[in-house]
């Protein structure tokens, strides 16, 4: 006989609790991996908004009008900064580019562009605004990742019975129940004085622990009524 399943430590092979566990972990994964894909979408598509392209003919055309401030020659295309966008803060500027014409004399352009005046020392940084880049970058994921496992704990603290929420993990929603006055008192009991005393000194250490703890008592952990019937039980617990 197989007694695998029943030795200590293994889990049950048709856990339904292991099974949602599971279940659970999973979808939380793929739903961040989702989301992780989406912001580099958006992060992209932002970037990239910075980002015009132009034709040559276009760039020639800026360049004779004496508009360009700056070219970046990069590896396969060329970026430009006009002398309107250089006026703009860093991060909120368009950057023009085109692309490199493998039959262009690159050594007169680049005498065309000393002669105009035209910056080419100095890179052309593509970049957007630090703040926005912080907020794509560092604030919406931790924004979406907490969201992702506060739901999360919450779907597995409902499960479990708990208060659910990343700050509330392990707390109980039991719910404490007053019974309404019953209007009896331990005057209303007959005799059974030993049994009253003992337990107005119960009460009185619930409503005043300090004064017991002061000389070493402990709360008993109940009180057990035993006794015929007609001897007052219900009265005392009424009383109580």
């Amino acid at each position: 006989m197989n007694n695998d399943q029943n030795r200590p430590g293994r889990e049950p092979q048709n856990d339904p609790d292991h099974s949602k566990r599971t279940k659970s972990i999973l979808t939380m994964v793929v739903v961040a991996l989702v989301f992780t894909v989406i912001i580099n979408l958006v992060y992209t598509s932002i970037a990239n908004s910075y980002l015009q392209q132009i034709t040559n003919t276009e760039f020639f055309e800026l360049l004779e009008s004496g508009q360009v401030q700056a070219v970046d020659i990069d590896t396969d295309r060329f970026l430009i900064l006009t002398k309107e966008e250089a006026q703009k803060p860093s991060g909120k500027q368009i950057i023009y580019y085109t692309g490199r014409a493998t039959d262009w004399d690159y050594s007169a352009l680049a005498a065309e562009l000393d002669a105009l005046g035209v910056d080419t020392d100095v890179p052309i940084v593509e970049e957007m605004s630090p703040l926005l880049s912080i907020i794509l970058t560092w604030i919406l994921p931790l924004g979406i990742f907490y969201l992702v496992i506060s739901l999360f704990m919450n779907s597995m603290s409902k499960r479990m019975g708990g208060g659910g929420g990343i700050g509330g993990i392990g707390q109980s929603k039991a719910k404490v129940y007053m019974e309404k006055e019953t209007g009896v008192t331990f005057a209303d009991v007959a005799g059974q004085d030993e049994a009253k005393e003992s337990l107005v000194e119960i009460i009185d250490f619930l409503h005043n622990p300090q004064k017991y703890a002061a000389i070493g008592a402990k709360l008993p952990k109940g009180a057990l009524l035993v006794g015929s019937p007609g001897t007052g039980k219900t009265l005392l617990a009424k009383a109580v």
